[in-house]
């Protein structure tokens, strides 16, 4: 176990705190498409590298993450075109 983030991803508590997070992530309209994708790959650093027994949970958390992320597209071409509209582009 030299690779960091397997140790981090290892540990059980880790892996519930990242499944929650994320719940956080995709049940805000406010997260950026950076933290979305931060989100995802944090969810798959704890499928893994996490507990066996937690995989089930991840692997829901993850796929309800890639549905929801449908619902954000819309929202980030909108919040795109008003930061290109404020430039003056």
């Amino acid at each position: 176990m030299s690779n960091p983030v397997e140790k981090v991803f290892s540990q059980r508590q880790t892996v519930l705190e990242t499944v929650r997070g994320a719940r956080d992530v995709f049940g805000s309209t406010k997260t950026t498409r950076k933290q979305y994708k931060a989100m995802q790959d944090a969810l798959g650093f704890a499928l893994l590298y996490g507990p066996e027994d937690l995989r089930v949970t991840v692997e829901a958390t993850l796929t309800e993450a890639n549905r929801r992320e449908l619902y954000f597209i819309p929202l980030w071409q909108r919040t795109d075109e008003e930061t290109l509209a404020g430039k003056g582009a």
